[in-house]
């Protein structure tokens, strides 16, 4: 882990631990988590060749029939 991944990983982990249980249930936050979530794997799958086949759909690649 590089030292900038172990930063982003702390800042998530400290913001996670000033939620309460409620906030944390919110389906609004686990959007926001799950759009982070997914973004950032985009972003390392981006730059590293061995997870690129992992890589999430970026929005403008996902077909309307694939849409919720």
């Amino acid at each position: 882990m590089t030292d900038e991944e172990y930063s982003i990983r702390k800042k998530i982990y400290e913001k996670l631990d000033q939620l309460s249980p409620e906030e944390i249930k919110s389906k609004e936050l686990q959007k926001e988590l799950e759009l982070v979530f997914n973004e950032t794997l985009r972003r390392i799958c981006e730059h590293n060749e061995k997870y690129r086949h992992i890589a999430p759909l970026s929005e403008d690649e996902v077909s309307p029939s694939e849409s919720p």
